[in-house]
C-alpha cells in the first residue's frame, strides 16, 4: 500500500492515527454511571471542577485552571486536535498533531510553542531529565526539548510510528504502534526492545499511550487493538498482568486511547468510542465510568495527565477543550 505524501497525506495520517491512537456546567460531583443518585462508598469520589476551551483566541488575566472560575479559554492559543498532555509542574503541555506542534501553558496563562516546522504529527509527550519529550508519529522521531520548548537537547530516530511515552531516570520507554513493540532508550542511547504483534501475554497490537506505576515499579501501556492494558515490569519489561476487554459497556475498552496514574494510585483510561474515561485500580479491578456515548461531556476524550495534588486533566480532543477533574477525600470507612 503506498502512503500519500503531501499536504494531503499528512492529513490521512493524521486521520488514520487518531483512530488508532487516533457554555460548561458549574462544578459538580461525577456520579457513576449506573447510580444516578448517589456514591456507593466504595468507589472513587471525583468532582469536575471545570474546562478550559482551546478552540479560539483569548486573554485572561485569570485563567480558569488555577482561578477556580467556571469556564475561559486559555490564552495566546488555537488548538485544531489536542491530542497528548503531561504536566511538567505547574504547566501544562500539550501535542496537537493537526497544528504539528506542542504548546506549554503556564499557571498565569501564558503559552509557549515549539518552533514552527520542529515536527509533523506530535502525538504525544513527557516530562524526561534534561526538558520534555515529544513523539512525532509521522516522522519516527524521540525528540527532547528544553524547557522553554525552543531547542532540541535530544533526537533519536528510526522509530515505527511512536506514539506512548514515559520517563523514568535517564531511560525513556517508547510504544512503537505499528512495530507493535516497546523500546528503551538508555540515557547513553542504548535501545533494546520486547514485543512482536498477537494477543498473548507481553505480545501487543498497536499499543499507544502509557503510564509509569512508580509504587510497584511497573509499567502500564495500552494494548488499542487487543482492547486491553498491558502491566510490565518497569526494569525487564516482562509480563505482569493483563485488563479490560472488547465490548460497549461501562469500562470496556473498544478504542482505549490515553491513560494517568492519579493521586491515589489509580488508573483513569479514556475511550473514544465509548466517549468516556473509566477508572481501574492498578491491579485491573474497575471502579467506576464518567461520561456516556451520546452525552456532551466527551467527545473523542484521548490524552489524560495527572498532579500531586489530585486534579487529572482528560483532553476532549474533538470539542478542542480539556475537563478537569479532581479526586475527593473518601467517606469514613471506605477502602478506596
Amino acid at each position: 500500500m503506498s502512503i500519500p505524501t503531501g499536504a494531503w497525506g499528512r492529513n490521512c495520517t493524521v486521520a488514520l492515527l487518531l483512530v488508532i491512537v487516533g457554555c460548561a456546567p458549574m462544578p459538580r460531583v461525577m456520579v457513576p454511571y449506573d447510580s444516578p443518585h448517589q456514591w456507593p462508598a466504595d468507589r472513587p469520589q471525583i468532582r469536575l471542577e471545570g474546562t478550559i476551551t482551546l478552540n479560539r483566541l483569548y486573554r485572561s488575566e485569570q485563567w480558569f485552571f488555577f482561578q477556580n472560575t467556571a469556564q475561559t479559554s486559555a490564552p495566546d492559543a488555537e488548538y485544531l486536535r489536542p491530542y497528548g498532555i503531561t504536566f511538567a509542574a505547574d504547566d501544562i503541555v500539550i501535542a496537537d498533531p493537526d497544528r504539528s506542534r506542542v504548546s506549554r501553558i503556564a499557571p498565569d496563562g501564558k503559552s509557549t510553542f515549539s518552533p514552527p516546522d520542529l515536527f509533523l504529527v506530535p502525538i504525544e509527550v513527557a516530562v524526561c531529565n534534561g526538558g520534555i519529550a515529544v513523539a512525532d508519529a509521522e516522522a519516527g522521531t524521540v525528540t527532547v526539548l528544553d524547557d522553554s520548548l525552543q531547542h532540541v537537547v535530544r533526537e533519536e530516530a528510526g522509530f515505527e510510528r511512536p506514539t506512548g511515552l514515559a520517563c523514568l531516570g535517564g531511560r525513556i520507554y517508547v510504544a512503537e504502534t505499528t512495530g507493535h513493540r516497546i523500546t528503551v532508550i538508555e540515557d547513553d542511547g542504548t535501545r533494546w526492545s520486547t514485543g512482536s504483534r498477537g494477543d498473548g501475554p507481553g505480545l501487543f497490537n498497536y499499543p499507544t499511550m502509557m503510564s509509569i506505576l512508580p509504587r510497584d515499579n511497573e509499567l502500564a501501556i495500552i494494548d488499542s487493538m487487543n482492547f486491553r492494558v498491558q502491566v510490565l515490569d518497569l526494569t525487564t519489561l516482562a509480563h505482569h498482568r493483563s485488563f479490560g476487554g472488547l465490548g460497549d459497556a461501562p469500562g470496556d475498552m473498544p478504542r482505549p486511547k490515553g491513560l494517568a496514574l492519579d493521586s491515589r494510585g489509580d488508573l483513569w483510561i479514556t475511550d473514544a468510542y465509548l466517549d468516556q474515561v473509566s477508572v481501574y485500580s492498578t491491579d485491573g479491578a474497575y471502579l467506576i465510568s464518567i461520561g456516556v456515548s451520546g452525552s456532551d461531556l466527551f467527545n473523542f476524550p484521548a490524552g489524560a495527565a495527572s498532579h500531586p495534588d489530585g486534579r487529572i486533566v482528560i483532553v476532549d480532543s474533538l470539542s478542542r477543550r480539556l475537563h478537569v477533574f479532581r479526586r475527593l477525600p473518601q467517606p469514613t470507612g471506605s477502602d478506596r
